[in-house]
């Protein structure tokens, strides 16, 4: 018999999230990943993410994630609510 929480994805906080986990889009889709944790340690408050991103001649292909676009942290990835273009906007 299988087990209901076999394909569940363990949650992660956002202070262990390391650098370089992948940032999926709205549909799923690889946007970016994640290049720094940006919030308070002292009271636990995340306020997102720096993500860097693949754009072909942009000087500094990193930007904001905020957190109130976070939907999901896992041990997998990061989960927004944005899509791909809206990331790289």
């Amino acid at each position: 018999m299988a087990d209901d929480h076999e394909h569940e994805v363990d949650p992660l906080g956002w202070m262990a999230v390391p650098d370089h986990h992948p940032v999926l889009a709205a549909d799923g889709a690889v946007g970016g990943y994640v290049a720094a944790r940006l919030g308070d340690l002292s009271n636990g408050r995340c306020d997102g993410f720096v993500i860097g991103i693949d754009i072909p001649k942009q000087a500094d292909p990193r930007l904001m994630l905020e957190a109130e676009h976070v939907e999901e942290i896992t041990v997998e990835s990061v989960h927004t609510n944005l899509t791909v273009a809206e990331l790289a906007a």
